[in-house]
């Protein structure tokens, strides 16, 4: 592999690594938010989802 390919195979790392990352903060954003909009969420779960979502 020549130093080109290693370098395009480790920016396509970096770019997925990314996507993923991306990936699972909006599934976390979208988990809080349900608890946070349920009404029949416990009080304190609403709260710790808020709490969270505000240090995201």
């Amino acid at each position: 592999m020549t130093k080109s390919e290693k370098l395009k195979a480790t920016y396509q790392r970096k770019r997925e690594h990314a996507t993923q990352r991306k990936a699972e903060r909006e599934a976390t954003i979208k988990a809080l938010t349900e608890i946070r909009d349920n009404p029949d969420a416990a009080p304190a779960d609403r709260l710790r989802a808020v709490e969270l979502l505000l240090n995201l």
